[in-house]
């Protein structure tokens, strides 16, 4: 009976490594082992805090920008939407105006005039002195 060598046990390794089993020719020869790594070598490179670093923005930079934003709208809205859809409005809720008036001088005299058209006929009414109060008689 040939004489067998006594072995300890290998430690197995911290970390979630499975311990692999080698067998070598009878299955009483079985020890776990784990597999055995490389070690690395790391060259120190110099990188630049510059290069890696984003440019840092100021904190009101977004609110900033997001005031611009309505403040455009405000204006657009106040300038633009607004007036044309009131024009619009009161054109399709009262139509074309139909009353027109006007001062005007004639042969030296100071005269207002109104004119008004209603159900396909114009009305021009003179009032030859501005104070209406004069002008009735």
């Amino acid at each position: 009976m040939p004489q067998t060598q006594q072995r300890s046990p290998i430690p197995q390794r911290a970390g979630n490594m499975a311990a692999y089993t080698v067998q070598l020719g009878d299955e009483e020869d079985e020890r776990p082992i784990t597999p055995t790594r490389r070690k690395r070598t790391t060259t120190p490179h110099k990188v630049s805090a510059a290069s890696t670093r984003k440019p840092r923005t100021h904190c009101l930079t977004p609110f900033a920008i997001g005031v611009l934003i309505v403040l455009f709208v405000y204006i657009g809205l106040t300038a633009y939407i607004i007036p044309w859809f009131t024009n619009i409005y009161n054109q399709w809720h009262y139509g074309d105006a139909r009353i027109v008036q006007l001062d005007a001088t004639i042969n030296g005299r100071h005269d207002h005039f109104i004119a008004e058209v209603l159900h396909g006929k114009v009305l021009v009414i003179d009032i030859r002195d501005p104070d209406t109060g004069h002008s009735i008689r």
